[in-house]
């Protein structure tokens, strides 16, 4: 079989709107394999927990943040999900925690997490991958090779509170979808924290629907993007509750010949009323070589509404470079302590104690 007959490319990571196309903001080509395979994952369930298999067809049907290409690309391989279900009123006693170590090319995963009315969930996803070499398979493609995925959904039942924690540390030569979509009922507060380590080529994201009134959702992420790695990060955030709130903050470092491009939407659906929203970016560039682009976006139906937006992109001064290097710590040594702060900064807003240690850990295995 020739690699060309089972490959396809797809557009993932779409703006709702889109934008010009000479400014390459509205979706990023994607090579994918034919079919995946399940991934292996190491995990750890709270004693609460309701836990089964889900077939393709009985996932919920969200949107996701890398779009409804991959959405039926997923459907169309068979994959099944494991499904995660919190009883109403139950306040979980520990994370989910689920380390995700990829091992072959065309491996991915699905998990669904069901939170009932008024209970309470942190879930933890570490991912990674081990060096594996596609050299001697079949109809092996360059393009194709070392493609994984995990595909998350959120059912966020009322007044239910929800907390996603994304790590990714991922090899340079792997291409990584983290398909993220769910939706948050009546006084339903979502949040999710994304930490992005390393990974040749990302496509991460959140789209979430704040379907009744007073949901609200929290996303912070921190990023590093060094080398010639490719970060395309992709939130949607759909208003359709009354006094709905959404707060988007992201903050990264990017380096050496770097590309990154962060679509993050509010969008404000006729009927939700005194609702919120504000999306914030702040870049620090380190080097001239880097590729950054920024599309803050939101789109409003209704009049009685509140929305901002904005991306603060900057580097460090001479000034700053001087006082640093006149203490004996060298440009190298700068962009490590700047790229580690702000990692730190979003690692200190996880609230669960036990997965913020564990990642500490991994950060500063130093200190411990």
């Amino acid at each position: 079989m020739k690699g060309e007959e089972i490959m396809n490319t797809l557009r993932l990571n779409p703006l709702p709107t889109p934008t010009w196309n000479w400014l390459h903001c509205n979706d990023t080509n994607v090579t994918v394999p034919a079919g995946l395979s399940e991934v292996e994952v190491q995990e750890v369930f709270p004693a609460e927990a309701e836990t089964a298999k889900v077939a393709a067809a009985d996932i919920p049907a969200v949107e996701t943040s890398a779009g409804p290409a991959f959405d039926k690309y997923l459907a169309e391989t068979g994959l099944s999900a494991e499904e995660v279900k919190i009883a109403d009123k139950v306040l979980a006693s520990q994370a989910v925690n689920k380390k995700i170590a990829f091992n072959a090319n065309a491996e991915a995963g699905r998990a669904v997490y069901r939170v009932g009315k008024g209970a309470s969930l942190t879930i933890a996803h570490f991912f990674t991958a081990r060096d594996f070499d596609l050299a001697g398979e079949e109809g092996a493609n360059p393009k194709a090779r070392k493609f994984v995925s995990y595909d998350t959904r959120i059912i966020a039942d009322e007044e239910a509170e929800v907390v996603l924690v994304d790590v990714i540390d991922m090899p340079g030569d792997v291409t990584f979808v983290d398909n993220i979509g769910g939706s948050a009922a009546k006084s339903a507060n979502v949040k999710v924290i994304q930490v992005l380590l390393n990974g040749g080529n990302v496509l991460t994201g959140t789209a979430l629907g704040l379907d009744g009134d007073k949901a609200t959702v929290q996303i912070d992420t921190g990023y590093v993007v060094k080398n010639q790695e490719n970060l395309d990060i992709n939130y949607v955030i759909r208003h359709r509750g009354k006094y709905t709130d959404t707060k988007i903050a992201a903050n990264g470092v990017l380096r050496d010949q770097a590309t990154k491009i962060f679509r993050d939407t509010i969008d404000f659906i006729r009927g939700c009323k005194a609702s919120t929203g504000d999306e914030r970016e702040d870049v620090l560039l380190m080097n001239p070589g880097i590729v950054n682009k920024s599309v803050p976006l939101i789109l409003c139906a209704e009049e009685d509404v509140e929305g901002t937006h904005g991306a603060s992109i900057g580097k460090i001064s001479d000034e700053e470079l001087f006082y640093f290097e006149s203490r004996g710590i060298s440009e190298e040594d700068v962009q490590e302590l700047m790229a580690k702060s702000r990692i730190d900064a979003v690692v200190g807003r996880i609230p669960d104690e036990a997965v913020r240690t564990e990642l500490m850990q991994k950060l500063h295995p130093e200190e411990f």
